[in-house]
């Protein structure tokens, strides 16, 4: 039989030790992280959730056959804005999106919202097939969830030039 030293099981205490508390440390500092952006996310998500009367939703016939007396090809969107994987088509007015963590979640996942300054008519292809939204003179705010169709809303912050902060 051998004998063994008291000393390397010492040793291995505060090595295990050490490692303990340095992963407990990280996981602090990760916490602290987390929360600081949450509290940054819930924040600037406050300012985007935005009520009001639903814009027309129509159809892409409608849609087209709609003129817009302020633009300068009355029937045409010419004016386009890709965003992600999101394309946005209107023939007025300018447009501001940003992917914002409109429910609270402890996985901080958020959706891309955009503002149009008076856009009197959006259309939106995505993944999700394409939408097309009437949405009178003022401004406009269109939501695109995870699941189900994008919503549309009549109101918004963004005006035409600015730039949001």
């Amino acid at each position: 039989m051998s004998t063994r030293s008291r000393g390397g099981n010492a040793s291995r205490t505060a090595a295990l030790i050490i490692v303990v508390f340095g992963v407990l440390v990280s996981l602090g500092v990760m916490g602290a992280d987390w929360r600081q952006h949450y509290a940054t996310l819930s924040k600037e998500s406050a300012r985007w959730r935005i009520a009001g009367p639903p814009c027309r939703t129509v159809s892409r016939e409608v849609f087209s056959s709609t003129p817009d007396p302020f633009a300068i090809s009355p029937y045409a969107t010419n004016l386009k804005l890709v965003y992600g994987d999101l394309l946005f088509m209107r023939n007025s007015g300018d447009a501001y999106c940003e992917d914002v963590m409109l429910k609270d979640n402890i996985w901080l996942s958020t959706q891309p919202v955009c503002q149009f300054a008076h856009p009197r008519k959006v259309a939106l292809t995505g993944p999700g097939g394409s939408y097309y939204f009437l949405t009178g003179d003022g401004a406009a705010t269109v939501v695109i969830p995870d699941t189900g169709p994008p919503t549309c809303v009549q109101g918004g912050w963004y005006q035409r030039g600015a730039i949001p902060r």
